[in-house]
């Protein structure tokens, strides 16, 4: 295998090192065991060493891939400055990314209580502060916030502001290259992700990531235990939303792993792989299914007993399995008056995918193989 050495060369040789794709894994070091309050459960707590990347901060990546997406779209010709609501670290990464592009004039709105410190580390980089006195509650709709300040002068023509709190390329970075890693690292065995919150970039990012990747093992594991259609479900709780303009590629993408796990579990059906649909839909679908089940975890009747009230073996079973944070009250309800019949996994909170493996699988065990 070809070891990255970590050399940069040429004209380009800084953008390179900027972009996190061409540079060794962060580290992911495990705490020490006096740290850890968990060690007693068997639980073990890693922490990703953000502060290695090429500009020793987190809003290294975000920053990079905001101004280099908007390069490899053309959305900077004309453009000869940037103006962005941050007072540190966000708009000193963006500052020596976009020099990198040929933008030299970065300005930035501060708030008025900022270090001196701070001030000086904008100065010292180039960055042109602009204090602004914010409101007490900062509103991205308020016009004396600095939000909304950098937003409005940056439609002014030759200007951009990345906008760090709605731009997707700011999450996307956190997909791109921190969960990948973190993946990787775990060798996906990853089963809790923490991180802290300022414009939420880095938890939506990674939390897309690993969701994903969970759903590609679940398909898998699925398949292999016999079911005959996948159906994604929108509900009230569910975290995050489908990014729709992407679904028909990772439908391909479920195809081939639904495709892969019959070959190696000997099926000789493949599961179908259904579009997304909201929960509404879905409970008001018939899918031609002789028994409907919704899995809730506030029910107490377990399903083996709820299963004894039935007169005769049913050839279909519709499930429906709700996301982390469960079905709300009118949901459940919705599905009564639409047939589903109410059952409990136990009294513990089971994760999703745990909750469906371990569904199907009961479901095995009481009817059989059904395909």
């Amino acid at each position: 295998m070809k070891k990255n050495l970590n050399v940069h060369r040429g004209e380009n040789s800084i953008k390179s090192f900027l972009n996190p794709g061409n540079n060794p894994n962060f580290p992911l070091v495990e705490i020490p065991v006096n740290l850890n309050p968990f060690l007693s459960e068997k639980v073990k707590i890693f922490a990703k060493l953000m502060t290695f990347t090429s500009l020793g901060n987190v809003k290294a990546l975000p920053a990079y891939n905001m101004i280099a997406e908007k390069a490899a779209k053309g959305e900077l010709e004309g453009t000869d400055s940037i103006i962005e609501n941050s007072s540190g670290n966000t708009v000193f990464s963006i500052a020596v990314a976009a020099r990198l592009f040929g933008i030299k004039n970065i300005q930035s709105f501060v708030p008025n209580e900022i270090s001196w410190n701070k001030l000086l580390m904008l100065l010292f980089f180039g960055i042109n502060p602009i204090v602004n006195q914010e409101p007490a509650k900062p509103s991205a709709t308020d016009p004396a916030s600095g939000i909304y300040k950098a937003k409005k002068l940056g439609l002014q023509k030759g200007w951009l502001n990345p906008g760090q709190y709605d731009n997707e390329d700011n999450p996307k970075a956190h997909q791109k290259w921190t969960a990948k890693q973190i993946w990787e690292q775990t060798e996906g065995k990853i089963t809790v992700f923490c991180a802290g919150l300022g414009t939420t970039g880095t938890i939506i990012g990674n939390s897309s990531y690993l969701k994903d990747k969970k759903m590609d093992m679940l398909i898998r594991h699925l398949t292999e235990l016999g079911i005959t259609q996948w159906l994604p479900v929108i509900s009230e709780f569910s975290v995050p939303k489908p990014d729709m303009k992407k679904i028909n590629s990772k439908i391909q993408r479920w195809e081939i792993i639904a495709k892969e796990a019959v070959k190696q579990c000997r099926r000789t059906r493949i599961p179908e792989i259904l579009s997304p649909m909201t929960f509404l839909h879905a409970v008001e679908e018939n899918f031609d299914a002789d028994l409907k089940i919704i899995f809730y975890e506030n029910d107490t009747v377990a399903l083996l007993k709820t299963m004894q009230t039935l007169n005769q073996k049913p050839s279909t079973i519709f499930v429906l399995l709700g996301p982390e944070g469960g079905f709300s009250n009118k949901e459940i309800e919705l599905a009564k008056s639409n047939g589903f019949i109410i059952a409990s996994l136990g009294p513990r909170i089971l994760r999703a995918e745990t909750a469906s493996l371990s569904a199907c699988t009961i479901i095995q065990h009481l009817f059989g193989d059904m395909c």
